[in-house]
């Protein structure tokens, strides 16, 4: 009687094992054929200071803690917004996060995101960094000392209202980094608004200085050299930035066969209930298959 209970007892004991061993077997067969996910060091989250003559730019590492991640997400903020406000004011961040993304986000001030200084440029837009400084100082930083943005990941730029300009910018002037572009409520082509007030005080009035307008730093004339897929977001009821904008932004898209989904969203305007509204639609465009693009 106690050999055939110990009998019964070792039997239980090695389906146990046996069982346990195949679940951990499936579960690792389920990880493997996931090519989206690679393996990383855990960080933590960090932030680090890149020093400059006038104005320091903070960046901020949010790490993701899965053993897992899917790559990396860049967050541009808009004119004079805070950097974190990504974070505070909707749920993008968590929302990336828990996707398994590693979240960038650089303090960029009032950057327009031109490619130089003018004379014409007032003090206090000079100091602030501009499109030169992200392709010569902060990717090379985020590449050779955190070792993010390899070409190996998947890296996305998603920018809001000027930081939206950013992005787009970002993206036409590199190559092999980053995978898709999103933009919110962004600013294209200046010349559509010649008396915005930021743009004059940083490029002069487009009477004097047409071809700054139309010129290198009209995101317009240089789409090109996009070729990434694009996801347009802006509301219809926007009074800061008009979704002209992203309309024209489309068309010329569509007229240089590149790929590109815009939404106009009825109701909404230029504020941070809008980017919250947008944070789906987002996250399913981050983890949709596309075809390359030739």
């Amino acid at each position: 009687m106690f050999k055939r209970n110990y009998l019964f007892i070792l039997i239980i004991i090695l389906t146990t094992i046996i069982g346990c061993q195949r679940n951990e077997k499936i579960n690792f067969e389920k990880l493997t054929p996931h090519k989206t996910f690679l393996y990383v060091d855990h960080r933590d989250d960090t932030t680090f200071t890149i020093k400059r003559a006038n104005y320091d730019v903070n960046v901020y590492l949010l790490a993701n803690k899965n053993f897992f991640t899917r790559g990396t997400v860049i967050l541009l903020h808009g004119w004079d917004l805070s950097p974190l406000s990504w974070c505070d004011q909707t749920s993008f961040c968590n929302e990336l996060l828990s996707m398994g993304y590693h979240v960038i986000i650089p303090d960029m001030g009032k950057s327009v995101y031109a490619s130089q200084y003018y004379h014409e440029t007032i003090k206090t837009m000079a100091m602030y960094p501009q499109l030169p400084f992200v392709l010569d100082t902060l990717l090379p930083f985020l590449q050779d000392s955190i070792h993010i943005l390899n070409n190996s990941h998947n890296n996305y730029l998603i920018g809001y209202s000027m930081g939206a300009r950013g992005a787009l910018a970002i993206a036409e002037n590199t190559e092999n980094i980053f995978s898709r572009l999103v933009l919110i409520s962004g600013e294209y082509d200046q010349t559509l608004m010649p008396e915005d007030n930021i743009l004059t005080m940083y490029f002069g009035s487009y009477q004097q200085f047409p071809e700054r307008w139309e010129g290198k730093d009209n995101l317009l004339r240089n789409i090109d050299k996009l070729n990434i897929p694009v996801l347009i977001l802006h509301g219809k009821n926007d009074d800061v930035i008009s979704a002209l904008q992203s309309d024209t932004l489309a068309k010329v898209l569509e007229n240089k066969n590149k790929f590109y989904i815009k939404t106009i969203y009825n109701n909404y305007g230029h504020d941070f209930d809008f980017v919250q509204k947008t944070v789906k639609d987002v996250n399913v465009f981050l983890n949709k298959d596309f075809l390359p693009l030739n």
